[in-house]
């Protein structure tokens, strides 16, 4: 079953590069990447993506709820107070 999962995050990995090479600029696909990061155990790359869609969409609520879930699985506050999130 895990060599599914990796797979099936390899083949959403590569779905979404495409898509940021269509869209760079499209925050739902920084918030995307940034979710199947946090589901596949990378916080640190997760929080990176979810800041890029923030920085993009301030409202996306899936970038909020995934940056704030890494930022907790990594020790972390869910919010930082020194970049007003």
């Amino acid at each position: 079953a895990r060599v599914r999962v990796e797979r099936d995050v390899d083949a959403a990995l590569e779905d979404l590069a495409q898509a940021q090479r269509l869209a760079p600029d499209a925050a739902e696909t920084w918030a995307a990447l940034a979710y199947v990061r946090r589901a596949s155990g990378d916080p640190g790359a997760a929080i990176e993506h979810a800041t890029k869609a923030l920085g993009l969409d301030p409202t996306n609520a899936t970038a909020l709820r995934v940056r704030g879930d890494a930022r907790r699985l990594l020790g972390r506050p869910a919010v930082d107070a020194r970049v007003g999130d």
